[in-house]
């Protein structure tokens, strides 16, 4: 069960990713019921089959979501201060609900389980950033707390950007919300299966596990687009590669490491022309490929170095 937990994961992602375009052509009530039960499936899980995990397994959920829940924070912070400079206009109020609502849960499940005084600039510091950033002053009784309060702050989020993105398409007629929420919704959700993946396993193991879905989530997406063709196979064919290095990287992973970081590199040249693109699908964009490449190509190339020391 446990080598499962990787793939199930993906799968959870590929279906809220299913549900936030596929669900827009849906019934609006349908669309929301659905939506629900995909993003209450992970926590009901961890509520009513406690037998079925292990205390790592319930670790590294809770610090997956902590380190969602920080960057979907600052994506957040980062949204509403460009909004304003932009438009020179204060923010929308929706984008203030967003960044409070989490945050009041957190302080009140931190406060329900006596997570202790946030008294001094340090301790909101150590507050949120741990796992980040090296402290001491953080025992384990209150690193688990803080990545509970963390983990129910995440969902609480998700379901809100979702809920928010369906309503907006409702609300305008079948046009597509702004850019903004793709990348709040998605970027948050691709952090934390990235963090869960190394995690679970070792760096290069998760590694892995990132390439075989971005590669099969790309290719189906090429294949969708544009059939079973020659100029599909030609677009698809940096993550066919993907695919050929995940193979590659158990016996040479240095050389894996390398391919890999030149497709990032290859990607980022071709992408100049993003300069012209919204800023958040710009983000969005970053987060998908060259982030991601580069990341599993340093794992690989660590993971050679370890085998020629042994």
């Amino acid at each position: 069960m446990k080598k499962s937990f990787p793939v199930l994961k993906a799968l959870w992602f590929l279906l809220i990713v299913g549900l936030v375009f596929v669900g827009r052509d849906m019934n609006f009530v349908l669309a929301v019921a659905l939506s629900t039960l995909a993003l209450a499936a992970p926590i009901l899980r961890e509520i009513f089959s406690k037998s079925d995990f292990d205390e790592r397994q319930i670790q590294i959920s809770h610090r997956s979501s902590h380190l969602a829940y920080f960057v979907y924070t600052a994506l957040l912070i980062f949204a509403t201060v460009h909004e304003w400079l932009t438009t020179s206009e204060i923010p929308s109020a929706l984008l203030f609900v967003l960044i409070c609502a989490p945050l009041i849960i957190k302080f009140i499940i931190c406060q329900l389980q006596d997570y202790g005084g946030v008294k001094r600039f340090s301790d909101v510091v150590d507050f949120f950033f741990r796992g980040l950033l090296p402290s001491r002053k953080i025992d384990e009784r209150q690193n688990e707390i803080g990545n509970l309060s963390s983990h129910v702050a995440f969902y609480v989020f998700l379901s809100l950007t979702l809920f928010v993105v369906l309503f907006k398409y409702v609300r305008n007629g079948g046009q597509e919300p702004d850019p903004i929420w793709d990348m709040l919704l998605f970027t948050p959700l691709l952090a934390k299966l990235y963090s869960s993946y190394f995690q679970t396993y070792d760096a290069a193991k998760g590694a892995r596990f990132i390439l075989g879905t971005l590669a099969s989530l790309f290719f189906i997406f090429v294949v969708l687009s544009h059939g079973l063709s020659l100029g599909a196979f030609m677009e698809a064919l940096p993550f066919l590669v993907m695919a050929a290095m995940i193979y590659l990287s158990k016996f040479v992973p240095k050389i894996a490491g390398v391919v890999v970081i030149l497709i990032a590199a290859t990607m980022l040249i071709m992408m100049r022309g993003w300069a012209n693109f919204d800023v958040y699908i710009r983000i969005l964009m970053w987060t998908l490929i060259p982030i991601p490449l580069i990341l599993c190509g340093v794992a690989f190339i660590l993971e050679g170095r370890v085998k020629s020391k042994n």
